[in-house]
């Protein structure tokens, strides 16, 4: 028993050492442990990418932002526009905050979440999901980008839901609709159609779209026409307001919570050992000295 507390003692601090430094580096924002990181998808110059953005890495800021631009083009007290104005200027702002590629949490920001990886349903819960922790990166997949534009518009009242597509031959995509003027309106800050040939329809929702090939087909010029259709015709509507991925949240929130606090766990559980092991230490010292050895007289 005593030698088991001695291993256990030993294996907790190890395991407390490698796992309060992390913790340390993650509180401070050290870059030290972001060496460690997979590559970073690179940016291929084409899409509307903006650099100087990479300072909104928050949803606050990233708003303040929309906001901003928001008043400037309303500055002359015309609001006959407004309320159509705020999620097609949030469009753009995600447009160019984000570049695409897959943004996955690594050593420094949930290196918990990094180091598990799980697999649910065949989906990598290493991406995060949450609109706070997408916004620290300048590159998105589809859903993430969306995830963003989704919460800037909910905060300011606007209904949104998701727009799915699937087929196999060209995989999956995601993309919004808001609710306003009695309608649903389209938007899809990854790919990034057209925002001109959109706007003279006034962002109309994906049906009205996929009924109008011509239409359609205008907005994604860069693509396949033969494509577009294959893909955007798979349309599904998620509910308004809807979740996105709630458990992959559920987990993305307690790996990260676990990567600043799981030190303490073993911690306690070194110190609990250690109290053990010198307690069976100072037992067995004590039954050896009660020992008496009766010498032998000589005969």
């Amino acid at each position: 028993m005593k030698r088991l507390f001695y291993f256990l003692q030993a294996i907790f601090l190890l395991l407390f050492i490698v796992t309060f430094i992390p913790a340390i580096l993650e509180f401070t924002g050290s870059s030290l442990l972001a060496k460690l990181n997979p590559s970073k998808p690179v940016y291929n110059n084409i899409e509307s990418f903006n650099p100087s953005l990479q300072r909104l890495n928050s949803i606050k800021k990233l708003e303040t932002y929309c906001d901003s631009i928001y008043e400037a083009r309303n500055a002359s007290g015309n609001f006959s526009q407004a309320e159509k104005d705020y999620p097609v200027i949030a469009s753009e702002v995600v447009r160019e905050k984000f570049y695409h590629g897959l943004s996955s949490f690594g050593f420094g920001n949930n290196y918990l979440g990094y180091l598990m990886n799980p697999r649910f349903a065949g989906m990598a819960l290493n991406a995060p999901v949450l609109p706070g922790d997408i916004v620290k990166y300048p590159y998105g997949i589809c859903s993430q980008q969306a995830a963003v534009f989704m919460n800037i518009v909910k905060d300011k009242g606007y209904l949104a839901r998701k727009i799915g597509f699937y087929t196999p031959e060209i995989s999956g995509h995601f993309c919004t609709e808001v609710f306003y003027r009695d309608g649903w309106h389209f938007f899809d800050t990854d790919i990034e159609p057209d925002m001109q040939v959109l706007s003279q329809y006034d962002h109309p929702g994906i049906k009205f779209l996929v009924d109008h090939p011509d239409i359609i087909t205008k907005a994604y010029a860069k693509m396949d026409p033969v494509k577009v259709m294959a893909l955007f015709s798979t349309y599904t509507y998620g509910k308004p307001d809807e979740r996105l991925a709630p458990k992959a949240a559920i987990y993305q929130k307690v790996t990260k919570f676990l990567s600043y606090t799981i030190w303490i766990l073993f911690l306690l559980a070194f110190i609990m050992s250690r109290r053990k092991y010198l307690r069976l230490s100072n037992r067995q010292y004590v039954r050896n000295r009660r020992v008496s050895v009766h010498h032998l007289q000589p005969g």
